[in-house]
C-alpha cells in the first residue's frame, strides 16, 4: 500500500490526512499532559478539499474534535463523526450557531483554541461571529 500524507502545517500537533487507495483518513493527535492520544476518522473527498482550502473551518473542526475526544479513550479504529461534515460542509449560519453552542458547553475551549491558531480575538467567536 502506498499511503501518502497531507500535512497542513509542519507542527507536531497539527492533524494530517492519510491518503490511501481506498479512503482519506483525518488523523487527530490530542496531547494530554505527557501522553498523546490518536484518533482516526474517515472523510470524504469534499471534506478533504475544505480542509485544504479553508483554514478557519480546519481549526474550528480541530477545536470541536479536540474538545469532544480529549477525555475519550484512545482508539486506532477508523471512526466516523457527524461533526466533521457539519463543520466543514455546513452553511455558515448553521456552523456559527453550532460552534457557539459547542463553545459554551466546552467553557469556551473551542474559541480559545481557534483564536490562538488563527491569531484572532476570541471575543468575536464567543459572540457567535465565527466567520
Amino acid at each position: 500500500m502506498n499511503d501518502r500524507f497531507h500535512v497542513f502545517r509542519k507542527r507536531s500537533w497539527e492533524p494530517t490526512v492519510t491518503i490511501t487507495n481506498d479512503c482519506l483518513i483525518y488523523e487527530l493527535c490530542i496531547a494530554i499532559m505527557h501522553y498523546d492520544k490518536h484518533f482516526r476518522f474517515k472523510i470524504s473527498d469534499q471534506e478533504f478539499e475544505v480542509l485544504k482550502s479553508d483554514e478557519r473551518r480546519r481549526y474550528f473542526l480541530f477545536g470541536v474534535l479536540h474538545t469532544l475526544y480529549a477525555l475519550r479513550p484512545e482508539t486506532q479504529d477508523l471512526s466516523q463523526d457527524p461533526h466533521i461534515s457539519k463543520v466543514l460542509l455546513g452553511d455558515t449560519d448553521d456552523v456559527d450557531a453550532f460552534l457557539t453552542r459547542m463553545d459554551q458547553a466546552s467553557r469556551f475551549e473551542i474559541s480559545k483554541l481557534a483564536a490562538e491558531y488563527l491569531q484572532r480575538d476570541s471575543k468575536e467567536f464567543t459572540r457567535g461571529n465565527w466567520f
